[in-house]
């Protein structure tokens, strides 16, 4: 019997921050998926919006670790897995 699970993650690691290991979080949890799974997974990002480093300087301030990430470093948080069309996006794409 064939059986494949999506993991979802939501709005979760972008407050993750860097010491956390963001990375090797995602990598455990796909590593115990069945072969076949899904990974969705959205990310803030700093890149078409100026104002979310004062944004998350703001959340900071108040004690919740906001870390927006580069395209290329939310794209490294799927290494090794192979994207379905249309990847990487923004998510009103």
């Amino acid at each position: 019997m064939w059986c494949a699970v999506t993991l979802s993650l939501i709005a979760i690691f972008h407050l993750l921050p860097d010491d956390g290991d963001p990375y090797g979080i995602v990598r455990r949890l796909v590593d115990a998926l069945p072969s076949g799974s899904y990974l969705v997974l959205s990310h803030g990002t700093a890149d078409f919006d100026p104002g979310a480093k004062e944004l998350a300087a703001a959340y900071r301030q108040r004690g919740l670790p906001l870390r927006p990430r580069t395209h290329a470093e939310v794209e490294r948080l799927f290494d090794g897995l192979e994207l379905v069309d249309s990847g990487l996006v923004v998510a009103h794409r």
